[in-house]
């Protein structure tokens, strides 16, 4: 593993750590943010079997402020998910989504 995976790990598990503080999650989300974690945030999100542990990490995507506009799809999947949180969570990064979205991504709905 890169340092930067390592780090990027290390972030992931003080975002869903009952023991991490606000500052520390903070913390936490700027890194990843600085670290342009997108791929590294969805891959956790996808191995997670915890469903809060998994919202936490939905959220982290739009809290770090990152352009998830690519994985769009992986979004919208995840808003009719049967649990509210991960729903919600995930609602919330496809509107706050900046970026437009290609028309052939909008196609394959």
């Amino acid at each position: 593993m890169s340092k930067k995976t390592l780090s990027n790990a290390d972030y992931v598990t003080a975002l869903v750590s009952s023991k991490s503080t606000r500052e520390e999650k903070d913390e936490a989300l700027i890194a990843l943010k600085e670290n342009n974690a997108q791929s590294f945030i969805l891959n956790a999100i996808a191995k997670t079997k915890n469903l809060d542990q998994k919202a936490l990490l939905i959220a982290a995507c739009w809290e770090t402020g990152l352009d998830f506009s690519k994985d769009y799809l992986v979004f919208i999947e995840l808003i009719g998910h049967e649990n509210f949180l991960v729903s919600f969570e995930a609602f919330t990064v496809i509107q706050e989504m900046e970026a437009e979205i290609d028309e052939s991504t909008l196609k394959q709905l």
